[in-house]
């Protein structure tokens, strides 16, 4: 992208007339980010706002803080938009996906962040809570993908960012729902890189960026702004 071209500058929960101005390079470009409405997602969707991008925050927690960061990159001058969607449910990810082409016209990056982890001897761990965290952790970011891939081969691709952890090599005691879900994010994941999003099905290894990364949050928490690199998502 051009040098020239002025986008937001921003910091987290920062009002309108704190954000700076600045060169980016993902103008007219569109962003989706899933569990944007606190941490992680939150400050992947100001990276991509301070890029250029138009960012879709999605949310089903912390809904204040998720329409306050909209209203503040909206009122900045940036294009925002926070969007309320159960990502575990295939019916309100299509629903989401359908959201952000009818506000933005399309759709080029999905990163896919919402997550839920809780502490539980494994003799303790119910059914239901182990249900729950691989519905969030590991069944949303497959339907978010089938979802956005779909639309983004249709444009002429896309790429997608899978937020995973250490715990999918270094499982922690008392978080085995997680371990689980996250090893399968990493590993599941795998044979839809390179091909998910781009237009012919094919895989191009020896190309910038793929179609489908998987970062963990150790890389993230120290190099969020790797993933505004348009193209250059770094790799598992």
């Amino acid at each position: 992208m051009s040098s020239h071209v002025s986008v937001l500058d921003v910091s987290g929960g920062a009002d309108p007339s704190e954000i700076r101005i600045r060169s980016g390079e993902l103008v007219g470009k569109v962003a989706l980010v899933t569990g944007a409405g606190s941490g992680i997602g939150y400050a992947i969707a100001e990276c991509f706002a301070r890029e250029g991008a138009a960012v879709a925050i999605d949310y089903l927690e912390h809904g204040d803080d998720a329409r306050a960061l909209a209203e503040h990159l909206n009122g900045a001058g940036a294009k925002a938009v926070a969007i309320e969607a159960d990502v575990t449910e295939a019916a309100a990810v299509e629903g989401l996906v359908a959201r952000v082409l009818e506000r933005f016209g399309r759709l080029d990056v999905l990163v896919n962040n919402a997550g839920i982890e809780k502490s539980q001897p494994l003799l303790d761990i119910d059914e239901a809570s182990w249900d729950r965290t691989l519905a969030v952790d590991l069944k949303a970011p497959f339907l978010c993908i089938q979802s956005a891939a779909r639309r983004m081969k249709d444009s002429g691709g896309g790429s997608i960012v899978n937020i995973s952890s250490i715990h999918e090599d270094v499982p922690f005691p008392s978080y085995a729902p997680y371990a689980v879900a996250k090893g399968g994010l990493g590993e599941g994941c795998a044979p839809s890189r390179d091909r998910a999003a781009r237009p012919d099905g094919h895989t191009r290894r020896s190309r910038p960026g793929r179609a489908v990364s998987c970062l963990r949050p150790v890389i993230v928490c120290h190099r969020v702004h790797l993933l505004c690199r348009w193209g250059n998502a770094p790799t598992r």
